[in-house]
């Protein structure tokens, strides 16, 4: 498999790169099965919703140091949850 190329020579994966490469052939996909005629409505629909919001998706991928997370905002609203 070619993602797994660099690994079995020996060298250092970059996370970042390996992880910004699989997005783009995501974003291949989905607009592809937005073009087909022959696919679901759901299906189209639930492809353009993604690809409307995707950005904001995988922000954490294209900038270091953001959280994919939201655990913080969890934790902050915790006690207030609780109480």
């Amino acid at each position: 498999m070619e993602l797994y190329a660099d690994a079995s020579s020996g060298a250092q994966l970059n996370p970042f790169a390996t992880l910004k490469s699989l997005l783009y052939r995501r974003r291949r996909v989905t607009r592809s099965v937005v073009k087909r005629t022959h696919q679901s409505a759901k299906t189209v629909r639930t492809c353009r919703q993604l690809l409307k919001v995707e950005p904001a998706l995988w922000l954490f991928v294209q900038i270091e140091g953001v959280e994919p997370t939201n655990n913080a905002a969890e934790r902050a609203i915790r006690p207030a949850v609780i109480w």
